[in-house]
């Protein structure tokens, strides 16, 4: 599934994504980094798949967002982070 939102919701929701992204620091403790912050695309640092994760209904990352389609980082979990 793509983005549920076009428009003027679409940057709504984008924004809102944004704001509540981790650190970079903290995404690298993840196995990803932001290529694109503003489109919210990500990039694992194992494979190197650029990946956008979607959103759900609400607007809100989903839980695991930043793991690889790949399952490069798929055991890594935010309580990981230091």
């Amino acid at each position: 599934m793509r983005w549920p939102v076009v428009g003027r919701e679409r940057q709504e929701t984008m924004q809102k994504i944004q704001s509540n992204l981790p650190s970079h620091r903290d995404l690298a403790q993840l196995g990803v980094t932001i290529i694109d912050a503003q489109n919210v695309w990500l990039r694992c640092m194992s494979c190197g798949e650029a990946f956008m994760p979607t959103p759900d209904s609400e607007g809100h990352l989903r839980a695991g967002y930043w793991k690889c389609p790949n399952g490069c980082n798929a055991h890594m979990r935010r309580s990981d982070l230091h």
